[in-house]
């Protein structure tokens, strides 16, 4: 089942992201989950062709192509669980505020979100639905 499974990083580098690496990279290598990477300029339906899978996990998208990604999931009828380290809806720092939006946007539409702690699991729905 894990075969069909795809976690998926929204920066060049994640290995350099403290969040990737604890909360996507070590589950994705200890589970034997496939992970690629999908930046800004990357083409959602190019990805799928080569990335397939019945079901994307969603670190925490940094762009706003990272929408489009989810959106073509949906089309294709791949699931989606997306999950969020830091998610706090603060729009007092700009690009915390973007981040926050992208996640918001991929929060409403995917199957499942993940989050570290009740609180933070209220929060999100609250914000969510």
């Amino acid at each position: 089942m894990l075969e069909n499974v795809l976690w998926v990083f929204f920066s060049p580098q994640p290995e350099l992201i403290a969040s990737y690496r604890v909360s996507g990279i070590l589950p994705a290598d200890n589970l034997k989950i496939k992970k690629s990477i999908f930046l800004e300029k990357d083409d959602p339906n190019k990805f799928f062709s080569i990335n397939r899978s019945k079901l994307v996990i969603f670190a925490k998208p940094f762009h706003t192509n990272a929408i489009n990604l989810a959106l073509e999931a949906v089309k294709q009828n791949i699931k989606i669980i997306l999950t969020c380290d830091d998610w706090n809806f603060d729009k007092s720092n700009l690009k915390r505020a973007q981040i926050n939006e992208i996640m918001t946007s991929i929060a409403k539409i995917s199957n499942s979100v993940v989050v570290k702690t009740n609180i933070a699991a209220e929060i999100v729905k609250k914000n969510t639905n």
